[in-house]
C-alpha cells in the first residue's frame, strides 16, 4: 500500500471560503425563495450560461465591497417589505460582493444579467409593454391604410379582409423582449472581453434602450407581415415570423451596433493594485448580510396575506362575499366585480390581464376608453363559445386611473390605498350600466377595505 496522500490543489483550497460563503447565502435564502425561479425558462438558462463570459473582466481590477452596501438596503427593504423580489436581488448583490471581495471587481454585467433573468423583469415586460401593443396596433393599421390596404382598429384587434389579427402577450415577438436583452448582454460581453474594455453603466442603460426600439420595431414589422399574408397564430409560419423579425431587426442589427459602441465608448481597464481581500480579514460584513437574508426569508415565508378586518360591506343590488383575503366580491344580476386590495406601491397587482387569463380566457379588442369622467381599460373574454366583456382600473375612492405609475406614486406619497376594480358582464350595455352603478356606491367599498 501506497503511503502517497491524495494532494488537493492549493487554487482549490485558496476559494474554499468562496465558495462556502456563496453555498450559505443560497441556502439562506432558498426558504424564501423556493418558487421564485422558473430554472427551465428561456431567460433564466440564457443567462446562466452567459455568466462565465461576463465574469471574465476582473483580472485587473481591485477587489470591492461596494455591493455589500448594496446588499444591505435590499436587505432592509426586504424586511420592512417581505417581497420575494427584494430578497432575490440581495442575493444576487450579496453573491457579487463575495466574488469581488476574494477574486476582483467585476462590470456591472453580471448585475444587469440577474435581473433580467429575474421573474419581476419579465413581469415590468408584461404589464408596461401593454400601453405599447395598443400603440403597435395602430401603427401597423395607419401603415396598411397608407399603402391603400383597408383595416380597421379595435383596441389591440387589426381587422383586415374580414379576418380578425390579435395583438396580445401571447405573442411571440414580445414575449422575446427579455431575451433579447438577454442576447444584447451577452453580446457587449464577449465584445468587452475581446477589446479588453468595459462600458460605463450609462452605456449599457442606452444599449439596452436601443434594443427596445429595435424590438419594437421587430415585432411592427412582424404585425405587418403577418397581417399582409393574414397568417393566423395556428400556422406554423407564425411563429417562424417572430424569430425571423427578431433575427433580421434585433439580432443581427445589434451585433454590429453593440460593437461599434464597445469599440467607440468602452475603456481599457485601469492598472490598479490589488488590495487585500475583505472577506479573508473581515467576516462580519458577511454574518450581517446572511442575518439580513435570513430574517427577509423568514419574513416572507411566515407572512400571511391580507386578512379583512371589517365587515363585508352592505350594498343595496350586491351580494358581497370575500373570494379571497384580499378580493372583495359583489354580484348582482347582470355584473360580477372584483375589488383587489393594493399592498403596497413595489408590489405586483395582478391585474385582469394575468388573472383571467389564468382561469382561461384570452383577451380581444382590448383599448383604453373614457366613460365620462372615468378613464378604464375595456376588453372581450373568449373561452370557447363563452364570451364576456370587462373593464378595470385602479380607483381609491378618490382618485381613478389606468396608469401604472400614477397609482404607485401616489401610494407612495401617502395617499389613500388604491384597488383594481375589475367588472365583468354578458353585454356591452350591462357593462357600462354596472359601471356606473358601482362608481355611485364605491365609497361604501372603500370605507370597509
Amino acid at each position: 500500500m501506497s503511503d502517497k496522500t491524495i494532494a488537493i490543489p492549493k487554487q482549490l483550497l485558496a476559494k474554499w471560503p468562496t465558495i462556502l460563503l456563496a453555498a450559505t447565502y443560497i441556502l439562506v435564502a432558498a426558504v424564501g425563495l423556493y418558487d421564485y425561479i422558473s430554472w427551465t425558462s428561456v431567460n433564466v438558462i440564457i443567462g446562466a450560461c452567459a455568466m462565465p463570459l461576463l465574469l471574465e473582466h476582473t483580472r485587473k481590477q481591485q477587489y470591492s465591497n461596494r455591493f455589500f452596501l448594496f446588499a444591505l438596503a435590499l436587505c432592509l427593504i426586504g424586511i420592512v417589505v417581505p417581497v420575494k423580489t427584494a430578497l432575490y436581488l440581495s442575493l444576487c448583490c450579496s453573491l457579487l460582493y463575495v466574488y469581488e471581495s476574494s477574486v476582483g471587481r467585476l462590470t456591472l454585467l453580471p448585475f444587469t444579467t440577474l435581473f433580467l433573468m429575474s421573474p419581476i423583469c419579465q413581469y415590468l415586460a408584461h404589464i408596461f409593454s401593454f400601453p405599447i401593443r395598443l400603440w403597435l396596433t395602430t401603427i401597423a393599421a395607419t401603415i396598411l391604410n397608407w399603402a391603400g390596404l383597408s383595416t380597421k382598429v379595435a383596441g389591440n384587434i387589426i381587422s383586415f379582409q374580414q379576418t380578425e389579427f390579435s395583438v396580445d402577450p401571447a405573442c411571440l415577438g414580445l414575449n422575446m423582449l427579455v431575451t433579447s436583452l438577454l442576447c444584447g448582454v451577452i453580446i457587449i460581453g464577449f465584445y468587452q472581453k475581446r477589446m479588453d474594455v468595459q462600458l460605463k453603466m450609462h452605456w449599457i442603460f442606452i444599449a439596452l434602450l436601443m434594443l427596445v426600439g429595435l424590438n419594437i420595431i421587430a415585432n411592427l414589422m412582424r404585425i405587418l407581415i403577418l397581417v399582409y399574408f393574414r397568417i393566423m397564430p395556428e400556422h406554423f409560419l407564425h411563429d417562424i415570423t417572430g424569430l425571423i423579425s427578431l433575427s433580421i431587426y434585433v439580432l443581427i442589427p445589434s451585433m454590429f451596433l453593440l460593437k461599434m459602441l464597445v469599440r467607440k465608448k468602452g475603456k481599457a481597464f485601469e492598472q490598479k493594485h490589488k488590495t487585500s481581500s475583505a472577506f479573508r480579514q473581515q467576516y462580519w460584513p458577511h454574518a450581517i448580510l446572511i442575518l439580513g437574508i435570513a430574517i427577509t426569508s423568514w419574513r416572507i415565508s411566515t407572512k400571511t396575506d391580507y386578512e379583512p378586518s371589517n365587515k363585508l360591506p352592505a350594498i343595496l343590488g350586491y351580494q358581497s362575499s370575500w373570494f379571497d383575503n384580499d378580493v372583495l366580491k359583489l354580484k348582482s344580476n347582470n355584473a360580477l366585480i372584483y375589488v383587489k386590495a393594493l399592498k403596497g406601491f413595489v408590489y405586483t397587482d395582478h391585474n385582469p390581464l394575468i388573472c383571467w387569463t389564468g382561469s382561461g380566457y384570452t383577451f380581444e379588442q382590448i383599448e383604453e376608453q373614457h366613460w365620462g369622467e372615468l378613464t378604464l381599460f375595456t376588453g372581450v373574454l373568449m373561452n370557447g363559445n363563452d364570451k364576456l366583456y370587462t373593464a378595470w382600473w385602479y380607483d381609491n375612492g378618490i382618485t381613478n386611473t389606468t396608469e401604472q405609475w400614477k397609482w404607485r406614486w401616489e401610494m407612495f406619497c401617502g395617499s389613500n390605498a388604491f384597488a383594481i376594480i375589475n367588472v365583468t358582464a354578458s353585454s356591452i350595455g350591462d357593462l357600462r350600466s354596472e359601471v356606473n352603478a358601482f362608481n355611485t356606491v364605491k365609497s361604501k367599498v372603500f370605507h370597509h377595505k
